[in-house]
């Protein structure tokens, strides 16, 4: 990677975060008023609401993940007609997909009274619901803008908006909550500022790449080209959505909506760490991309291997952490009522640390095109889960649920997705790969007991201070095992020395 793209890689990344955790911090106490002002009813409606926009979010077809891809080029050759026309037709698919999304949003209001299993007045319902899926149509109008920045690496230019509006969103639904115990207001709230972040964010692209703004028509070959990748994409888009987001739907249906409720508590905290974690990976997608096409073999092999090693140390670092601090901090914050049993947490947290592990692979199906030949494998994923989900639900309830999901991941894409990269890119035998990934798991189990061990004599009547002490010491003891047990692999000195050569440009800069 040139230095350019390793600078932005490294500014995407550092804003990225900086608004993520941001995110973490006014999301916890948003929610934390929301429990305690509305209750556990409302945080299973909010939970439902969510699932059920995420699946009609199909209407997307994957578009904006193709959008991204056809840029690079054009990008790198400095190819402004070529950016015109496809912002240009981005902009009219975009607008169909809106107008999709609320229709197939509207013909889904006579299911809810199926879906959500809870005594709140349904014409209610349907009212919280409409102002859902106009958030989830607004985000999509102005969206093809912004996609000419991600592509060019320059994320961080935008994300200035992101947390701004995060803030002044959070601050309103706070006074809402607390002054009327309003939820409508707090949907509003949601809704005004989903529509004015991305206008401000479609400016700030157009000011940065003025020549969008004129309106131009891309070639019939170069839309059968995106249509191409996107109907590849179209079964990612498909296996995900079903994937991730209809767990909460059979918990409301098998178990009750309040129980959605309880799981949205460990859900909200999990899933804005992933998105940390993603943030690291998604960050350097670009970078990727550019190290892909000009590296042999053998460098994006050592590349991949490297990448699975960061992955399996962050998502296993924060998986002991989960495991050490999960249930004492859910009691600290808002009490044992909500705890769930701990065989559905450690179920929750290898969900967590299988799906992270997945990332690396993501990564270089994207940036090598590959999209066409792992596409069946996300579709199979869904319908296992699917299944496995509604016979493990009924007779396990939530651990069933939830544990459907590793299963489907196991048999599919986790083997599958890297059997294609070994043989079409890297030209190599997969062996290794499961060797390692084994490897990998068994230090983590090994982390796992450590941690419960310490979590049984670390007692002391300060739950934050003991919180604290868990936290130090089981981060602590993995770091100190990874590092001697890959200090010397090369995996580890590919890192350290991206790493390294990044803090010395820190250091630089700030001179």
């Amino acid at each position: 990677m040139n230095n350019s793209r390793t600078k932005n890689s490294f500014k995407n990344i550092i804003n990225n975060n900086i608004y993520q955790l941001l995110s973490i911090i006014l999301n916890f106490v948003v929610r934390t008023i929301f429990i305690k002002t509305l209750g556990e009813k409302f945080l299973g409606l909010n939970g439902i609401f969510t699932n059920i926009l995420s699946i009609l979010s199909l209407a997307e077809l994957g578009i904006g993940t193709s959008m991204v891809y056809s840029m690079y080029k054009p990008i790198a050759k400095n190819d402004k007609n070529k950016l015109k026309e496809l912002v240009s037709y981005y902009k009219i698919l975009y607008r169909k997909i809106a107008i999709i999304i609320f229709l197939f949003g509207l013909s889904f209001i006579p299911l809810l009274k199926y879906v959500i299993n809870i005594d709140i007045n349904m014409s209610n319902i349907i009212m919280y619901y409409l102002l859902y899926l106009l958030n989830s149509v607004s985000s999509y109008l102005l969206l093809y803008k912004t996609s000419i920045v991600i592509a060019d690496q320059k994320e961080y230019i935008i994300k200035k908006y992101d947390t701004i509006f995060l803030i002044l969103k959070s601050l309103l639904q706070c006074f809402v909550l607390l002054k009327y115990n309003n939820y409508i207001l707090y949907l509003i709230i949601q809704l005004a500022s989903t529509i004015l972040v991305n206008v401000f964010k479609s400016k700030k692209s157009e000011k940065e790449y003025e020549y969008i703004k004129e309106k131009r028509i891309l070639p019939k070959e170069d839309r059968k080209e995106i249509w191409q990748n996107i109907k590849s994409l179209l079964f990612y888009q498909i296996g995900n959505i079903m994937l991730n987001n209809t767990d909460n739907i059979l918990i409301s249906i098998i178990l009750g909506t309040i129980y959605v409720g309880y799981y949205s508590n460990y859900y909200m905290i999990i899933s804005a760490v992933a998105v940390l974690c993603s943030l690291i990976f998604t960050s350097l997608q670009s970078s990727i991309g550019n190290y892909n096409i000009k590296s042999n073999s053998k460098d994006k092999l050592t590349l991949y291997k490297t990448l699975n090693f960061l992955a399996f140390f962050v998502y296993g670092f924060c998986s002991v952490m989960f495991l050490a601090l999960f249930q004492d901090f859910i009691k600290f914050w808002i009490g044992s009522r909500y705890l769930l049993e701990n065989n559905v947490l450690i179920i929750i947290i290898l969900n967590f640390y299988v799906c992270g592990i997945l990332y690396p692979n993501w990564c270089f199906r994207f940036t090598t095109n590959l999209f066409n030949m792992a596409k069946y494998a996300i579709i199979i994923c869904s319908i296992i889960n699917i299944l496995l989900s509604i016979i493990l639900g009924i007779k396990f309830g939530m651990v069933g649920i939830l544990f459907a999901t590793i299963i489907s991941r196991l048999f599919t894409t986790f083997w599958y997705e890297p059997y294609i990269l070994y043989k079409k890119i890297f030209k190599e035998k997969i062996r290794k790969y499961f060797k390692s990934q084994l490897f990998y798991f068994i230090i983590l189990i090994l982390s796992f007991f450590i941690t419960s061990y310490l979590s049984t004599i670390i007692i002391i009547n300060n739950p934050i201070l003991q919180m604290l002490l868990k936290a130090l010491c089981s981060g602590f003891i993995y770091i100190v095992i990874c590092i001697i047990i890959f200090g010397k692999t090369e995996e580890f000195s590919f890192l350290t020395k991206k790493i390294n050569y990044l803090v010395k440009e820190v250091i630089k800069n700030e001179r």
